[in-house]
């Protein structure tokens, strides 16, 4: 079984990917350009640089996988509401529908309650 993951670098991928590994499955990571690869055990995976921004590097990235782990998000104290909007909702989107393209019909979806909270705390 070959496991598309993104959010690869973050606290929650970096953790999945140990286990993944550990537990043999194929991994394919999506990373940024700038993504700190420090945590990753990059000889034991594939890495395939794109954005959740961009669908066509996702339906590219994902062509060889049957599962999809989707942990990647953007998870800041501040940051510009339209950069949140696009990552985290049309990433999100981007991110179905590729794996829809690719006929991927095992999706696990992984988030984080940080921004909604605070953005209901600091309203």
């Amino acid at each position: 079984m070959r496991v598309f993951l993104t959010g690869a670098t973050g606290f929650i991928g970096s953790h999945l990917i140990d286990r993944l590994v550990e537990d043999c499955y194929n991994l394919t990571a999506l990373i940024r350009e700038t993504s700190d690869l420090t945590f990753l055990p990059i000889d034991k995976i594939t890495l395939h640089k794109g954005d959740l921004r961009d669908k066509n590097s996702l339906i590219d990235a994902m062509s060889d996988c049957n599962v999809v782990i989707h942990a990647g998000a953007m998870t800041s104290d501040w940051g510009d509401k339209k950069e949140f909007y696009d990552i985290n909702v049309n990433g999100t989107k981007n991110v179905l529908e590729a794996a829809k393209s690719n006929g991927i019909n095992q999706i696990l979806f992984i988030s984080s309650t940080e921004y909604l909270v605070k953005k209901i705390l600091l309203r």
